[in-house]
């Protein structure tokens, strides 16, 4: 020691070395361990005593699920006969429509719509049909 001062360096050993208890560490993972084992024996203990309500529970769980999917499954096919009446609907306004145009146009189709009526006077009537529109009409009266 020269001129009374006392050197502050720390040795190199230590130097950037904290101390760490290692204790501390094994004492954290020894209690997640005993908490784990504890909340295991808990569980089986319930299980053992209350199995019939748990037992219960799920058949009510499982009822409730199954009725969903009923409920599910008779909405959809509702649904699918809803649009299956809307879209017949929209075809017989459609067709009703056209036969409409067909009678403001003095055709016959627009009366007796896709087929003529039977002939009393042929005693083997033929049915044929009628064209749908009135271009399918004007051409097969051009033949």
């Amino acid at each position: 020691m020269i001129g009374g001062k006392q050197s502050t360096k720390k040795p190199s050993g230590t130097a950037g070395r904290e101390s760490r208890p290692t204790g501390a560490a094994n004492n954290s993972d020894t209690a997640i361990g005993i908490a784990i084992i504890v909340g295991v024996i808990v569980a089986i203990v319930l299980l053992i005593n209350f199995w019939r309500q748990i037992l219960l529970i799920c058949g009510i769980a499982l009822a409730v699920w199954i009725c969903f999917v009923i409920v599910r499954k008779m909405w959809r096919s509702r649904q699918d006969r809803l649009a299956t009446k809307r879209a017949e609907d929209e075809r017989m306004a459609q067709r009703a429509q056209e036969q409409h145009e067909q009678y403001l146009q003095g055709e016959d189709a627009g009366i007796y719509g896709r087929f003529t009526p039977a002939d009393p006077d042929n005693p083997k009537p033929r049915i044929r049909q009628l064209p749908r529109s009135p271009k399918e009409w004007r051409d097969e009266k051009r033949h």
